[in-house]
């Protein structure tokens, strides 16, 4: 299985049906920013396990379910910032 890349942003933002990421698990570099916002049944960001590298901003905010970014431990870089904000039920950051 060749990974994929994504030459621009990858936004998902108010999809209230999703609890996970996956069908996402191929994208390995994203030239642009990853916004993941305001999805009220994300519960982990499964799918996201092999993303090495953004490029621009990482934003996850407003995922009032989101207890797990235990996926996100592949990420290497981030090319500018990189914000978790309100996400209730986040307890801890590992995977960063």
């Amino acid at each position: 299985m060749s990974t994929k890349t994504i030459k621009g942003f990858l936004h998902i933002y108010q999809k209230d049906c999703l609890e996970d990421l996956k069908g996402l698990d191929r994208i390995s570099i994203i030239f642009g920013d990853l916004l993941i916002a305001q999805n009220s049944k994300l519960q982990q960001l499964g799918g996201l396990s092999q993303i090495t590298r953004i490029s621009r901003d990482f934003v996850v905010a407003q995922n009032k379910n989101l207890s797990s970014i235990n996926e996100l431990s592949q990420l290497q870089s981030i090319g500018r910032d990189c914000i978790l904000s309100q996400n209730q039920q986040l307890q801890n950051l590992y995977g960063l």
